[in-house]
């Protein structure tokens, strides 16, 4: 029996989603248009929702993140008005301890009755960091405190009776969560990293790992080769692409908007900015000079995989990434609400 090709939306409780562009109709993560999102996904058969966890935005003319919805708190949110999709929050993990974070889950995952996630983000903008009094990331083995957080995580969840943790970051004597999970002893977990580190991590530890890619060639290697780690850690990971969408009647109607709102209505001083955290202020770096290269599909997607065209073409652009190995895609659009209720009805119905 062929493996389900999982479907979800990334980004919909932050102003602009994930692209970089000053049209008006641009998503503004109003509560309102997010409700109507949320549920029209959830109807439609959706496998997830990403959050995001963003405290600063990109500042240009449209400070793209500028407003972000707590993760943890948006994640309750939509537990309450969803039935059936997966819910992912994204959580730091030197900003927030597992002891306060074990109760926070088991919330969300009581109310959705077992449908909460977790996305780990073991720390990549100092900028942020700052604004929680962590100077010191940088002298941190970012990958080794994360292991242990998860583990401490893990521990509080799955025991009756808390078990003494100590290790070269956390040293807790006894923790405990009441409620625990729902129905369960371990959380579904999820990681974005990029560099190998990053992704040995994720394969060693994370049940999902979200990769970004510029071709199908780079996403069937990255794929196979990040299987092929979690599989010496015994770990079976799923592997999910970022792709940001834009489908109309005709590839030329949805090649034109593609063109106006990540060409022409480029938000590049937020690009830019982007571009600067990213790569830690070093404008001549490797991974600052490629982005720079690929504005369009920075504007469009955060430098993600573009699938453009007609619903025709964007089936079998999606079909070609089951095909290579991918497990799943997150996807962006310029407006979930608007965008959404022609993609599921076009694509998402005849795919699933």
């Amino acid at each position: 029996m062929k493996k389900k090709f999982e479907i979800g939306l990334f980004a919909l409780n932050s102003s602009s989603g994930i692209s970089m562009t000053k049209v008006e109709e641009r998503w503004r993560a109003d509560w309102d248009d997010i409700e109507i999102a949320a549920k029209l996904s959830d109807k439609a058969g959706l496998d997830f929702i990403i959050s995001v966890q963003r405290w600063l935005g990109f500042d240009g003319a449209t400070d793209p993140a500028g407003l972000t919805y707590d993760s943890l708190t948006f994640c309750a949110a939509l537990a309450s008005i969803t039935s059936n999709i997966r819910l992912y929050a994204t959580v730091h993990v030197p900003i927030l301890h597992p002891t306060y974070l074990a109760r926070s889950l088991a919330t969300i995952d009581q109310v959705s009755k077992g449908r909460a996630a977790l996305n780990i983000v073991c720390g990549w903008n100092q900028r942020e960091f700052e604004m929680f009094d962590i100077m010191n990331q940088d002298m941190v083995n970012r990958y080794d405190e994360g292991e242990e957080w998860l583990k401490l995580l893990n521990n509080i969840f799955s025991n009756s009776t808390f078990k003494p943790f100590k290790g070269n970051y956390f040293n807790t004597r006894f923790s405990s969560t009441s409620p625990k999970l729902y129905k369960r002893n371990k959380i579904n977990t999820l990681n974005a990293a990029f560099s190998e580190t990053g992704r040995s991590f994720a394969a060693k530890n994370c049940d999902s790992l979200i990769t970004m890619f510029s071709s199908y060639d780079s996403a069937r290697k990255q794929t196979k080769n990040i299987k092929k780690t979690a599989k010496l850690h015994n770990n079976s990971i799923k592997v999910y692409g970022l792709v940001h969408i834009v489908c109309r009647e005709t590839d030329i109607e949805a090649e034109e908007y593609y063109n106006y709102y990540a060409g022409e209505m480029a938000d590049k001083d937020a690009i830019n900015n982007f571009i600067s955290i990213l790569s830690r202020g070093d404008k001549n770096s490797v991974l600052a000079n490629l982005q720079k290269s690929q504005m369009k599909k920075m504007a469009g997607g955060l430098g993600s995989f573009p699938i453009v065209g007609s619903p025709k073409t964007v089936m079998s652009k999606i079909s070609d990434l089951d095909d290579l190995g991918l497990d799943g895609i997150a996807i962006g659009f310029v407006n979930f609400k608007d965008e959404l209720p022609y993609f599921i009805d076009n694509v998402f119905k005849k795919i699933t």
